[in-house]
């Protein structure tokens, strides 16, 4: 066996830095002190926004994102709320108006398993995870839509009263053995979405990305594909 030798050039990544459309708008990410939501906390404050960084546990980690965007600029802060808990959903808002002065985008993000066989699964289980990841849901984007309609269109900070986009799954659409509450959740979620997008200007989908990476992945699924998501495409204002 020969071994070979090559002189590969220096790898050289390339700096592009963030363009910062979104200054002057604030936004709220739930459950933002790790995994995906603090990639969108951090991500919106390199892009200008300032951001409320949501937590229920785990205050170290939410004040660590909160330096991460401060490092390079932004402005944020953290604030507790369980999402299932209106009581605390109305606080989160209010500390965010009282913060910044308005909410212009709310990432709905907050979401938890907890996992059993069905017949196992016992009613603490489901209604946790259906409080979180749906109730939840729908108590942020209710205030959300409340606060855009309150402020109404700003034409000198965005063209949308307000933007809305609810982190959702593939089990929305794919069950999932051992995971019904999980899987009923994102379903209700998806249905929950298509009723309220009417009520605010703008309303984004994270899911459209996840379809659409089925659709090009489709023989990993059955041949299921999902071309729906390029028609509610098509529905989304500019934001």
């Amino acid at each position: 066996m020969h071994t070979h030798h090559h002189d590969y050039p220096t790898v050289h990544m390339p700096q592009v830095p963030p363009r910062r459309l979104l200054e002057n708008q604030t936004a709220i990410v739930t459950g933002a002190s790790s995994g995906i939501g603090k990639a969108i906390a951090i991500a919106l404050g390199a892009a200008g926004a300032n951001v409320c960084v949501n937590f229920v546990t785990g205050p170290d980690e939410a004040e660590d994102v909160v330096a991460e965007i401060e490092k390079d600029g932004g402005h944020a802060f953290t604030q507790q709320a369980d999402v299932s808990s209106e009581a605390d959903v109305l606080k989160m808002f209010e500390a965010v108006r009282n913060e910044f002065g308005s909410v212009d985008i709310l990432i709905n993000n907050a979401g938890l398993q907890s996992d059993a066989p069905f017949v196992e699964m016992t009613r603490t289980q489901w209604q946790k995870v259906i409080d979180v990841n749906l109730t939840g849901q729908f108590l942020c984007a209710r205030e959300a839509v409340r606060e855009f309609r309150r402020q109404g269109v700003r034409p000198e900070i965005s063209c949308a009263a307000g933007k809305i986009i609810c982190i959702s799954s593939v089990h929305e659409v794919i069950p999932w053995g051992g995971h019904v509450n999980y899987a009923a959740s994102k379903g209700g979620g998806d249905a929950d979405d298509e009723k309220h997008r009417p009520g605010s200007r703008a309303l984004a989908y994270s899911r459209q990305l996840d379809r659409a990476w089925r659709d090009s992945h489709a023989d990993q699924y059955g041949g299921v594909g999902y071309t729906r998501a390029l028609r509610r495409t098509s529905k989304v204002d500019p934001v």
